[in-house]
């Protein structure tokens, strides 16, 4: 739209008078409804998405002093949807008895390596943390009360090293004074905190008896470890299932082994069978797990977390991989262990539809 403008001259005063347009003019130089919102549908659609990755940095400003927000599908993403696995290569293979839980899988030559893949919304389904209690067995048999299960984390013989809080009470500890060429390490590592229809991350520990968390990987040769504080607390929670390392933050990579002390422990650059949890800003769990070793290729770190990245995934985290990956639904192994056989592990994530 054109403006008219006309010179008037007034003794030896020169004014420039102009019409008024229809429209504000924008920063741009255009009226608001022709500037920066002025795209094709799918690019406005695309601008909606950057914004809500925007705020899904985890801090929000107050005056002088930044939150960090809880990194938590709880919040309100009802508008927010998810790509469809298929639309991604995947191949649905079946759902469970309720159809909360839909399963997918990628087979060479489709993919490199067989991988198999559960999407399920945290508000149809019920998520909790099974631990064997000083023993250890399949995955299956911690999860046949489940539609689907897969192995938790680490472990040497009976006892875990990840940490475990199942119905409100810890029950296992993370692993602490660990040898590493720099010294004792401490770390915080990834967890996976999980209430009704709600689900969280961050890196945790337990210290003094108490369980700590922190929005931030800490060094772990710190004396003094100074967690970034959240706004939400672990007793908010009745599961927690630790692993790592983190994968995806806040939509950003946040992989970085030495912060939570895997250096060099989990293979991280070569090909292996592995194991990953995340969620969704649309509030879908997703588990993956990908086959590895007897003639199969399996993933680097870095492409799982791609894989999880480009499903959407904005937290995620690794768990316990190798022969411990176990893919289960309704109580039959889909994936095939790298030991030819299930292995017995001391903690699982069971899924089932609530109730």
């Amino acid at each position: 739209m054109f403006r008219l403008c006309v010179l008037l001259s007034v003794g030896t005063t020169f004014l420039l008078c102009c019409s008024p347009t229809n429209s504000p003019l924008s920063d741009t130089g255009l009226p608001e409804s022709e500037g920066r919102y002025n795209l094709p549908a799918q690019e406005r659609s695309d601008e909606r998405k950057d914004k809500r990755r925007e705020s899904d940095t985890g801090e929000e400003d107050s005056g002088d002093q930044k939150v960090t927000k809880a990194p938590s599908s709880s919040e309100d993403n009802s508008k927010v949807s998810d790509k469809d696995p298929t639309s991604l290569g995947w191949k649905q293979v079946q759902s469970s008895a309720s159809s909360a839980i839909r399963f997918f899988e990628q087979k060479p030559p489709a993919a490199r390596t067989p991988l198999f893949l559960s999407q399920a919304p945290l508000s149809e389904v019920r998520v909790e943390v099974k631990h064997g209690n000083r023993s250890s067995a399949p995955t299956s048999v911690y999860t046949r009360s489940c539609e689907h299960g897969v192995n938790g984390g680490y472990f040497s013989g009976n006892q875990g090293l990840s940490l475990v809080k199942s119905f409100s009470k810890i029950v296992a500890k993370d692993a602490q004074g660990l040898n590493r060429p720099q010294g004792k390490a401490n770390p915080f590592r990834a967890t996976l905190f999980l209430g009704p229809a709600r689900a969280s991350m961050a890196w945790a520990s337990v210290r003094n008896g108490s369980l700590q968390v922190s929005g931030s990987a800490i060094d772990p040769y710190a004396p003094q470890p100074s967690p970034k504080k959240l706004s939400w607390s672990p007793d908010e929670f009745p599961h927690a299932l630790g692993g790592g390392p983190m994968l995806l933050y806040e939509g950003k990579s946040a992989l970085n082994l030495t912060q939570e002390a895997f250096d060099g422990g989990i293979a991280a650059s070569s090909g292996q069978p592995r194991t990953a949890v995340g969620f969704t800003a649309a509030k879908n769990l997703l588990t993956l797990v990908a086959d590895g070793r007897g003639g199969y290729a399996g993933l680097t770190l870095s492409e799982l977390t791609k894989q999880l990245k480009d499903l959407g995934a904005t937290h995620a985290m690794a768990l316990d991989g190798g022969g411990s990956s176990s893919f289960v639904v309704n109580g039959k192994v889909l994936n095939q262990p790298s030991d030819g056989r299930e292995r017995a592990v001391t903690s699982a994530l069971c899924v089932t539809k609530s109730k």
